[in-house]
């Protein structure tokens, strides 16, 4: 862990102790450890070792819960003493009763009188605070907070990303001619959103491991600063964070991030014991000693995106930097991932659910295998996250099917080689086909040895006023076939086809950074096989016959 990151949790650690003191000497007999200290001031007088018994009772948890719990006993306190109350030892059942009727009266936060009593659970079973035990069970003080916290706003939570987002993200990265600084926060975008991170998992990041190829991977990191790390034991255990390397556009994006990251000066060799990505201080490859608050990782998140910041006062859901979590997991329950699978996704626990299985580098390989899978059908179109919930799986035919869906009662055209059918609600018969290829000269192209092969279209418009004409109930009901063309194929060019919705692409020898495209615009990856004139039997892409 950095040192600046640890300067910062010790800061934050001797705040909370100090006002835990202050809390403890209003009444050093009220607790065993005031006790403690009473003893220790009578045979010392040191308030340093005070703070060290403070310090030892706390153990080892978080420092920002200590504040809250201390601020509240605190806010406590001020009123007490605003209030007139001269009991010797405020903390009573009685005295917190007539506290929390002042909370309602006076419209303080909903939430107030809840945090309350958390505090007071902490002072019973953490500081010792005996005399509080019946205000820790004290019906009229749970129920006073539950019902104050009802008055709470509806809970706000962060906006899924879609793949059209997540892909610009993409683009952003492998974009040149952007800010080298634009890039750098992109990449650090992108291993949030892949490795399901709070802000907060990837400002102590310990090591980078890199295990994936050109055909995919992984890249695992390493941190011992983590919310579920609660425990003494795990204080001292990495908890590995394991990102799939193929993106929803189908590349191997991680390769390019760190590279990216290295170009900017950002430290990405073993050990890093510090932030992922530092916080910016202006030009290229000047950063600040802290790592990336929250306000500013949604507020780069947004600006990447095309989103206008919310308006002061906005209550409803926001793309945020805890976006960058809940997409994936989103996407995994859509999907029909099972819970168990998505909690260790998300790295969560519960009392049901051992600690240690996130802490298990083993048992988190296969579910992220699963979301690899996810992953990759959202980029071949047979899962679409983003679509309702009727429309969010589609099959492979309906792919392949879904651009002569609707074809032209009209003459077929060639244009660079390939046979193009125009669009219309009306469909080809067999003998419009025949007749077409006739007058256009391409009847050679059909294969005389599959003749008899032909492709159904299942279109809602099929052939209407065929339907309306014929007497024949079974001949008005019956699917259109359409017979298959073979493409021809230009000089100078090159055809594949995808092995699931296979569609045939064109590819004229696009090729940038090493990195190959097809006519459409698609990138040319393993999923695509090269095909022939005389295997190139299936659709042609749309987008590929327009340019």
């Amino acid at each position: 862990m950095s040192s600046v990151f640890c300067l910062y949790f010790e800061w934050l650690r001797d705040t909370a102790i100090g006002k835990i003191f202050i809390v403890l000497q209003h009444n050093l007999n009220a607790s065993s450890t005031g006790q403690h200290i009473s003893e220790l001031l009578q045979r010392e007088g040191s308030h340093e070792g005070a703070l060290e018994i403070i310090d030892s009772v706390v153990g080892v948890k978080s420092p920002a819960t200590l504040v809250k719990r201390a601020n509240s006993m605190l806010a406590f306190l001020r009123w007490c003493d605003l209030a007139g109350r001269c009991e010797s030892n405020c903390f009573q059942e009685h005295v917190l009763w007539d506290y929390f009727r002042y909370l309602k009266d006076s419209g303080a936060a909903a939430s107030k009188a809840d945090s309350m009593m958390s505090a007071v659970r902490f002072a019973v079973f953490v500081l010792g605070f005996e005399c509080l035990k019946p205000a820790a069970n004290s019906r009229r003080l749970i129920g006073a907070s539950e019902l104050m916290l009802t008055g709470k706003r509806l809970l706000r939570q962060a906006l899924v990303l879609t793949s059209a987002q997540i892909i610009r993200l993409h683009n952003i990265l492998v974009d040149n001619d952007r800010h080298l600084m634009d890039r750098v926060l992109v990449a650090h975008l992108l291993f949030a959103l892949y490795g399901r991170c709070r802000n907060s998992d990837l400002l102590a990041v310990r090591t980078i491991e890199c295990d994936f190829d050109s055909k995919g991977g992984f890249v695992i990191l390493t941190t011992c600063n983590h919310k579920s790390g609660r425990l003494a034991s795990l204080k001292t255990r990495l908890l590995p964070i394991i990102i799939p390397a193929r993106g929803v556009d189908g590349s191997i994006w991680p390769g390019k991030a760190l590279e990216v990251l290295e170009l900017a000066g950002c430290s990405i060799q073993n050990p890093i014991d510090g932030p992922l990505v530092h916080a910016p201080a202006g030009g290229v490859g000047v950063f600040m000693n802290r790592g990336l608050r929250s306000t500013e990782v949604s507020k780069a998140l947004r600006s990447f995106l095309g989103i206008d910041e919310p308006a002061p006062g906005f209550d409803g859901e926001i793309v945020s930097s805890h976006s960058l979590k809940a997409t994936l997991l989103a996407w995994s329950a859509r999907y029909g991932l099972s819970p168990q699978t998505r909690s260790l996704l998300g790295r969560h626990t519960s009392c049901l659910n051992e600690t240690f299985s996130i802490y298990s580098r083993d048992l988190a390989c296969a579910p992220v295998a699963e979301l690899q899978k996810v992953i990759d059908c959202v980029a071949d179109g047979t899962f679409s996250p983003d679509a309702e919930r009727s429309r969010f799986f589609r099959e492979p035919s309906d792919i392949s099917h879904e651009e002569p869906h609707q074809c032209v009662k009209q003459e077929a055209a060639v244009e660079d080689g390939f046979i193009v059918i125009p669009d219309s609600p009306e469909v080809f018969t067999d003998d419009t086909i025949g007749n077409t290829c006739e007058n256009t000269g391409i009847q050679e192209h059909m294969d005389d040895s599959c003749a008899g092969e032909t492709l159904v279209l299942d279109s809602d418009s099929s052939s209407s006023s065929s339907a309306e004409s014929s007497d024949d109930p079974e001949t008005a009901t019956a699917q259109p076939r359409v017979k298959r063309f073979r493409a021809r194929i230009p000089d100078r060019e090159e055809c594949f086809v995808h092995s699931k919705s296979h569609l045939v692409h064109r590819f004229n020898g696009d090729s940038r950074n090493d990195v190959k495209f097809l006519v459409c615009g698609k990138r040319l990856t393993d999923s695509y096989s090269r095909c022939t004139e005389a295997t190139a039997w299936n659709i042609l892409c749309k987008s590929c016959n327009r340019k």
